[in-house]
């Protein structure tokens, strides 16, 4: 788990708008995963991931901040300045739960035999 002194010192270049993001997401009861140098941020910049998602703001672009929806594994959202040098970044979203393909294909069955119900007496 990140310090506070880690976290205030990897904060302290975020832009204004960003640093603003952050701090209402904490004390709306949000918390911080961790920084990361990497992906989707350049080597001289630095992502913010955050515990929950948003809940402060709407989840659109705004002065100063550019939003982004992303459906992966490493993220599901991200807030980012206009040279995407520091970002804030939401968690992925939960994984979906798989389809069962014998239920899908006994609902094509029947859907099948209903449609040749009237035509094929013997199916």
């Amino acid at each position: 788990m990140e310090t506070p002194e880690h976290i205030t010192k990897e904060l302290s270049a975020f832009p204004a708008a960003l640093l603003q993001l952050v701090n209402d997401e904490l004390e709306a009861g949000n918390g911080i995963a961790g920084f990361a140098r990497a992906f989707p941020a350049p080597r001289d910049g630095v992502c913010a991931k955050l515990t929950k998602p948003v809940t402060t703001r709407a989840r659109e672009s705004s002065p100063g901040v550019h939003f982004r929806e992303w459906n992966s594994l490493s993220h599901a959202g991200e807030f980012t300045d206009a040279h995407r040098r520091y970002f804030v970044l939401e968690p992925p979203h939960p994984p979906s739960v798989e389809k069962n393909m014998d239920s899908i294909r006994e609902e094509l069955d029947a859907r099948e035999r209903a449609s040749r119900a009237d035509r094929d007496l013997f199916y």
